[in-house]
């Protein structure tokens, strides 16, 4: 009787197993019900794989045009800038630099030239004095030579005495005009030289004050051709890390700053950096396909011209980067590309062919392992795969699904609620 209750339980509890053991299976994660039928799938196949490298960068003009704050001025103050990006013609005013300074010395230098003016005045003036006195003095030499060579005339009815006397007078008087005519000499020589001396004076003044003027002309910089203005950074203005604010009314600046740029709209490039792991990926005359964040409705084709030789060190964390540049060519085809605009560029490095293939989408990942739903009738299973590499939204399966294979591209419903979220 024993033997037969044991067995009795026994089989319930067997039963009980089998149900429950039932009842689980539709739990499973690698199964779901037929609800999948509506998620979206695709075909597992073969075919050729291309490898794609996305790099980033910005716009860049290989030729610009520089505008400099004139070197000949020490107080160099903004008053007025353009904005960055705005389109100018020749002769369009980029920037405003405070004159007060340089209106003060024209002020000041103008003085100065009227008064070596007046200086030259008083010179001539002094100098047509002493001319005038000369002349007289002259006059009465001659007239007192003249007396003497009618005196030793007398020498006939007068002593020996008196006629001595009248031939040393004569030499006397004649000596002295000879000096005052040898004075005349020296006398234009010095006049010359007191000119010379308040025109030079006149002359520093005057270019002074051009000069200055000169330099209010300079004050107010001007684009030197049609394009678009870039305002530079202002580097004083820079407070710790980080990228300095371009240059804006009010800011002081120093001379021979460069304040702004207009580039060439013609010659732009896109500017990539590549990391040194990535650097023997690349080479020039590989197109590359380039997206720019401003212009997202199109794609345009470009080429590398050149890659750097060395590498740049970057100090953004530790160890420090090593960085190459490269320059891609792109047609200048739309007139909405601007310098400095942020872009990537997609370079094909490699070429798989004959490769089995699955979208990436259809690649999931579950407590670390790699995993792709695969029809099985109306249901998908969950099913361990080994992926290679990816590219162009495809991906290479190189073990655990076949050409023909039909695989989920979202989680299907009912396999994400037997997970429970895991």
């Amino acid at each position: 009787m024993k033997r037969a209750l044991l067995a009795i339980v026994l089989i319930g509890a067997a039963g009980g197993i089998a149900a429950a053991a039932y009842r689980f299976r539709d739990r499973l994660p690698k199964l779901t019900t037929n609800e999948d039928a509506q998620v979206p799938t695709a075909s597992v196949h073969k075919g050729d794989l291309t490898i794609t490298m996305k790099l980033t960068g910005d716009i860049k003009a290989m030729k610009s045009v520089t505008l400099y704050a004139p070197f000949s001025v020490t107080d160099v103050k903004l008053v007025s800038v353009t904005k960055s990006g705005t389109m100018v013609k020749a002769g369009d005013v980029v920037a405003v630099i405070d004159a007060t300074q340089e209106k003060d010395k024209v002020k000041e230098q103008d003085s100065n030239v009227k008064q070596a003016d007046k200086e030259t005045d008083k010179v001539k003036a002094q100098q047509h004095q002493v001319d005038e006195q000369s002349r007289l003095d002259e006059a009465q030499a001659r007239y007192d030579v003249e007396g003497a060579k009618l005196d030793t005339k007398k020498g006939e009815i007068v002593s020996d005495i008196d006629a001595g006397k009248a031939r040393l007078t004569l030499a006397t008087d004649e000596r002295h005009l000879q000096e005052l005519l040898n004075d005349d000499d020296a006398r234009e020589v010095s006049k010359a030289s007191d000119l010379n001396t308040v025109g030079r004076k006149r002359k520093k003044a005057e270019n002074d004050r051009n000069l200055a003027q000169a330099n209010i002309d300079l004050l107010t910089i001007k684009a030197p051709m049609d394009g678009m203005v870039v305002i530079l950074p202002n580097w004083r203005s820079q407070m710790g890390f980080g990228q300095p604010a371009p240059f804006k009314a009010g800011d002081a600046s120093w001379p021979g700053a460069s304040l702004a740029e207009i580039p060439d709209l013609h010659t732009l490039v896109l500017e990539l950096t590549i990391e040194e792991t990535e650097r023997g990926k690349v080479s020039a005359g590989e197109p590359a396909r380039v997206k720019v964040d401003a212009i997202p409705d199109r794609s345009f084709t470009g080429k590398i011209r050149e890659i750097s030789t060395t590498a740049q060190m970057v100090f953004d964390g530790w160890p420090p980067k090593k960085l190459f540049k490269a320059l891609v060519d792109i047609a200048p085809d739309d007139n909405r590309l601007r310098p400095n605009m942020s872009a990537s560029a997609d370079i094909e490095t490699e070429t798989l062919s004959g490769v089995v293939l699955v979208p990436s989408r259809a690649v999931f990942e579950r407590n670390g392992r790699v995993i792709a739903w695969v029809r099985t009738g109306g249901r998908f299973e969950m099913r361990k795969i080994e992926v290679g590499k990816k590219g162009d939204g495809q991906t290479q399966v190189l073990s655990g699904l076949q050409p023909g294979d039909v695989v989920a591209l979202e989680e299907p419903p009912k396999a994400a609620a037997a997970l429970g979220g895991v």
